[in-house]
């Protein structure tokens, strides 16, 4: 899963808890908020780099990526 969560100034990978409470929830893609659409913006190049580090090809992979990108992101800045 792509979704992480800030923990004494590193990232870590979500709880078990966390998780299940993720899978519970079904999150369905809905419009961004300004703010979401920024932090979409600002973080768009991790999309590219991952594609880069995995060898997939940019034309082929992105639009697969990039809808869960987005959803990682709203997921990210919506928690609880």
């Amino acid at each position: 899963m792509g979704i992480f969560r800030r923990g004494r100034g590193k990232f870590v990978s979500p709880t078990k808890k966390e998780m299940e409470k993720m899978r519970a929830k079904k999150h369905i893609l809905h419009p961004l908020t300004e703010e979401q659409k920024a932090f979409v913006e600002i973080n768009h190049n991790l999309v590219y780099q991952f594609l880069r580090r995995k060898n997939y090809s940019v034309e082929e992979y992105y639009n697969v990526v990039i809808l869960d990108y987005i959803m990682a992101c709203q997921m990210y800045l919506e928690r609880e």
